[in-house]
């Protein structure tokens, strides 16, 4: 049957390098890109991949995944071994009535039993479970992948948080500085007999509501830090190192496929399909049913002789069209349904991959020209204020307005690049790709490493 998964059951030789070269290769896959977050010290700025490093080293769910990649292959090897034999005790035609009754040596019939029974399964069986096992553990390391995916993208968003949070809140500390500085100044003037209290009252306000503001971000960024150490531990407590943007790139829709292709997710379904394979490799051996045999020792009386039974056994499967073919069945059934969810699955996130790659390009573009405009615009308008309201030619209330939309246009963009970041590293999730070390490297091997 074209269905059937090959002869996939090691030597032992083989079973042990496998296990070996399997634990070896995925922690090196996983972890070597990130091994020099180990190395830094405590005064070194903690950057986005070294708290994604980080995360991945501390992280428990891929522990655990390894614990149940271990646990498959011991259940496969154990699974390669013909059960163990059983001990069988008891007493035969043991007599209730007359002159001999409850006695075990006065009736000749009477015998005390001894044996061992062993069933011999078929090495075809036994292959087939223990190659289902294998394709369980194949599963759990596809599911280890995929856990540090997840775990690099979650801590990566915890440390963008942090990372935006304290700008945004040292923007506010800066423009707080300017508001201590003007109610100083104004509080001065008017003892001087130069100014009037009305502007005293607006510059008390406007100090009042950076106050409210700079309460509310340090509140977030001690939230945030929470989050954040949750992945990191007690590096959170390092100064955050510069996030270096990704360079512009371009990808067609047969490139973000063929990444999406090799996603860890689409491997964890390609697994379980390879384990409905299994299953099914497994109903069809359970057709052939297996033997068992038996050696009993019959003791009986001193005045008789003992004697030796020997017995073989074996299922009778008279109605197969009613049990194993219904079995192998719905084994089949399993896998086609295995088959449709994967591909289900790649395509729900080939359109998800695609729509997150034109937010990212079109989020870059709106920064782009947001730090062209607006930015600059903002920055001019309150050194055009400043001059004017020393040259007695605007009024505070003015001044503060060109310094209250500085703010916002520095907050909104903060708030635009954080956004940016986390579609980046959205779309590493679903490429399976560090961006920023493709994108350092230039266009065409980007696309090379597509294809």
């Amino acid at each position: 049957m074209s269905f059937l998964l090959p002869d996939l059951f090691p030597a032992k030789a083989q079973f042990a390098r496998r296990l070996s070269q399997l634990v070896t290769l995925s922690s090196l896959a996983f972890l070597s890109h990130f091994a020099y977050a180990a190395k830094e010290t405590a005064n070194t700025p903690l950057s986005l991949q070294a708290a994604q490093g980080i995360a991945l080293e501390r992280s428990l769910q891929i522990k655990a995944q390894d614990a149940m990649v271990n646990a498959s292959f011991e259940m496969a090897k154990a699974a390669s071994q013909l059960p163990d034999p059983t001990l069988k005790l008891g007493i035969d035609n043991l007599p209730i009535q007359g002159a001999n009754r409850w006695s075990l040596n006065r009736e000749e019939m009477t015998m005390r039993r001894v044996g061992l029974m062993q069933e011999i399964t078929n090495s075809e069986k036994r292959q087939s479970k223990s190659a289902l096992y294998l394709r369980e553990a194949d599963k759990n390391q596809a599911t280890k992948t995929l856990a540090a995916a997840g775990v690099k993208r979650d801590s990566g968003f915890a440390w963008l948080e942090q990372y935006y949070l304290r700008k945004m809140r040292t923007l506010v500390e800066a423009q707080m500085e300017h508001a201590n500085h003007e109610v100083t100044a104004i509080e001065t003037a008017y003892r001087a007999g130069r100014g009037n209290q009305a502007d005293i009252f607006l510059a008390r306000g406007e100090k009042f509501n950076l106050e409210n503001r700079l309460s509310e971000l340090r509140t977030r960024v001690n939230k945030s830090q929470i989050l954040l150490a949750r992945w990191v531990g007690d590096e959170v407590e390092r100064n955050l190192a510069e996030r270096t943007p990704v360079v512009e790139f371009e990808l067609t829709t047969t490139q973000i496929e063929t990444r999406i292709a090799a996603h860890a997710q689409l491997r964890v379904l390609e697994q379980q399909e390879a384990i409905s394979q299994a299953q099914i490799q497994l109903a069809t051996a359970n057709k052939k049913a297996d033997w068992s045999v038996e050696l009993t020792l019959q003791q009986r009386g001193s005045a008789y002789g003992n004697m030796i039974s020997v017995g073989l056994s074996r299922p009778l499967q008279w109605d197969q069209a009613k049990r194993q073919d219904r079995e192998l069945a719905a084994r089949i059934a399993n896998l086609e349904a295995d088959q449709a969810m994967r591909q289900e699955a790649q395509r729900e996130m080939n359109a998800t991959a695609q729509a997150v790659f034109i937010a990212w390009k079109n989020s870059r573009e709106r920064l782009q020209n947001f730090q062209e405009t607006q930015l600059s615009l903002s920055q001019d308008r309150v050194t055009a204020s400043l001059a004017a309201y020393r040259g007695a030619k605007m009024t505070l209330n003015e001044l503060m307005m060109a310094r209250r939309n500085a703010l916002e246009v520095g907050l909104q963009q903060l708030q635009l690049e954080w956004d940016t970041a986390k579609l980046e590293l959205e779309l590493d999730y679903f490429l399976g790709a560090d961006l920023v070390h493709y994108a350092s490297v230039g266009k065409d091997h980007l696309v090379g490493e597509a294809k």
